[in-house]
């Protein structure tokens, strides 16, 4: 498991929120977040070895006890907006924390190289990888793909992310609040046009 997000899962009976190794299994995690599954802070309830072994490197852990050293730790990862969005914030322990060495797969999976992140970013930013599933970077306003110009894939999904004046703002839809007042409106869309670079 390299550079995952396993957060606010639940469970029911023996097996954990994030993670459970059964008999005769093997688990290596690296570069990833484990945190709060199953409403828990304990690590118990994020990782469980049923017979099964695991390791974890350069990974963040709810309640970091018995998978303490490898570099790991407890620190709160500052998650955008959970649990609905999982990106990482400019003040999270995560940024610039990972192996990189990580990225270049082994095993059956030798020869591929995770170059990019959930959003298809870019995966190093800032010389070292940030843990879980997303590399942190600025997000430009109106900028709903995250790929560095606003164009008509974002002016699609400004459409669909458009409620007016009564409705919220769903986990992607963050970047087409221009005036920051809790909703997608057509105000947002006068700023929308304003930002607007071109085609796709």
């Amino acid at each position: 498991i390299v550079n995952c997000t396993l957060a606010a899962n639940l469970t029911q009976g023996s097996g954990r929120g994030a993670l459970s190794a059964l008999s005769g299994s093997s688990v290596q995690v690296f570069n990833t977040i484990i945190w709060e599954n199953n409403n828990s802070f304990s690590e118990m309830d994020q990782i469980r070895e049923q017979g099964g072994f695991v390791e974890v490197y350069d990974s963040v852990i709810s309640g970091l006890s018995s998978f303490s050293g490898n570099n790991n730790t407890d620190n709160d990862p500052g998650f955008a907006n959970p649990p609905v969005d999982f990106r990482l914030t400019e003040f999270s322990a995560a940024l610039d924390s990972g192996d990189n060495a990580r990225l270049a797969l082994t095993g059956p999976f030798s020869g591929i190289v995770l170059a990019y992140d959930r959003d298809q970013a870019a995966r190093i930013l800032n010389g070292t990888v940030d843990r879980g599933a997303y590399e942190y970077a600025p997000q430009l306003l109106f900028d709903g793909d995250r790929d560095g110009d606003i164009d008509m894939v974002d002016a699609r999904a400004f459409e669909a992310c458009m409620q007016g004046p009564t409705g919220g703002i769903g986990a992607d839809c963050t970047a087409f609040d221009g005036d920051a007042d809790g909703h997608i409106t057509l105000a947002d869309f006068a700023g929308f046009q304003m930002a607007f670079t071109g085609s796709d």
